[in-house]
């Protein structure tokens, strides 16, 4: 039962990794080859059985479940993913890699391993099975009396599994077998099997030395190792014992100690880059606490370039220039709009006065409007409208009016 809690409690913390996994990294995380083998032997081996099979009520006797229960074993492939990190476990990791990428080679070798004892075989039924010697011999046909016989002998003596229980009795009754065994172990057992060492072998230092991840760890390592020893060099000088860092201490060292220039060279700093080191973090005071001057040497890891350097200034000088177009034009854009309110305020103003004109417009022409109806004749509507249009020229042509 603890065993059955622990695994639920696993499966749980594994598939929380992969929700909280795409969640930040989103849903092309699953893409990944690796990591999508890891999901699939978190589903496949723990969700699926542990979460959906068994509250269905299929029997853990089941050949499904067993199937699934046997697959957990793929999880140590994660396991092993993880620790190749640690430094104990790298070597372990190196091996497994140079297995893995043997394994071409690992076929053409075992293709030729088996056409050389094919070949022996056959040498062997004719040179001892057949020997007049060993024709009534148990042994010898027991062991060499045919071709599958002879290979799967062959097979044994090249294992070095008890291959002596073969060699001395056939020995002492032809004197064959001796050379023949030693022809065998010599070809197939110190040449052809040590080959295949020597290809995982070889395999695994260059897949070692190809592995970024593993390389970055060992020089992540190693320049914490000479941060924590220049941090040590540096507290051996404090005479006052106030963990400071003067400027005239940190000069002195770099120019009087080869010790601590060779650990600035580690962490790949320049001497072109010393000044400049020490502008990162002093004030203005002179001095500086040792514990913060070491906290940006960690800082600084990497492996930032001079070029890389250069290539960010760039970057960050186009992106100043970026801002200033950006904020040019938005000034602009300010000045556009301030204009725009300026001009809709005077063309509120303009519709509030031509408002009031049409509504002193609609008062006058109401009082043009009779109440009543008006008893008027044909004739003095035609007057009135000669009157006013003589009044209307009057006012328009005021030189032609006579006086």
């Amino acid at each position: 039962e603890e065993y059955e809690i622990a695994e639920y409690a696993f499966t749980a913390l594994f598939v929380l990794e992969v929700i909280l996994r795409m969640i930040v990294d989103g849903w092309s995380w699953v893409w990944n080859p690796g990591n999508f083998a890891d999901s699939f032997l978190i589903f496949a081996t723990g969700v699926i059985p542990m979460f959906i099979l068994k509250p269905s009520g299929i029997s853990s006797n089941n050949n499904l479940i067993r199937i699934f229960a046997i697959a957990r074993v793929l999880r140590l492939v994660r396991l092993v993913r993880m620790v190749r990190m640690f430094p104990f476990f790298r070597i372990f990791w190196s091996l497994i890699q140079g297995v893995l990428d043997s394994g071409r080679t690992l076929v053409y070798t075992y293709v030729t391993i088996t056409m050389v004892l094919y070949v022996f075989a056959i040498f062997s039924v004719y040179i001892i099975a057949e020997d007049p010697t060993l024709l009534q011999d148990r042994l010898a046909q027991l062991y060499f009396g045919d071709v599958p016989k002879a290979m799967f002998t062959l097979f044994q003596i090249i294992t070095l599994d008890s291959w002596f229980e073969i060699a001395r009795p056939l020995k002492q009754k032809s004197s064959v077998v001796t050379p023949f065994i030693i022809a065998v172990i010599g070809v197939v057992t110190l040449a052809l099997l040590n080959l295949v060492v020597a290809s995982i072998v070889n395999n695994a230092l260059e897949r070692g030395s190809q592995d970024d991840v593993v390389l970055a760890a060992i020089k992540r390592e190693e320049q914490n190792r000479e941060v924590g020893e220049l941090k040590n060099m540096f507290l051996d000088m404090d005479t006052d014992g106030d963990a400071m860092l003067s400027k005239e201490e940190y000069d002195s060292a770099l120019a009087e100690i080869e010790e601590v220039r060779a650990k600035f060279d580690v962490l790949e700093i320049a001497p072109n880059e010393y000044e400049g080191i020490w502008s990162l973090i002093d004030d203005g005071a002179g001095e500086v606490k040792i514990d913060r001057f070491v906290d940006l040497l960690h800082n600084l890891r990497g492996d930032a370039k001079a070029k890389d350097t250069f290539s960010i200034m760039r970057k960050v000088h186009m992106a100043n220039k970026d801002m200033s177009r950006l904020s040019k034009r938005l000034s602009d854009y300010r000045s556009m709009a301030a204009d725009m309110r300026a001009e809709a305020a005077q063309v509120r103003q303009q519709l509030g006065h031509l408002q009031h004109e049409m509504c002193d417009f609609i008062s006058l022409m109401g009082k043009c409007i009779p109440t009543e109806p008006a008893d008027l004749k044909t004739s003095h509507i035609d007057s009135f409208n000669d009157t006013l249009n003589a009044e209307v020229e009057m006012i328009l042509l005021p030189s032609q009016v006579p006086e």
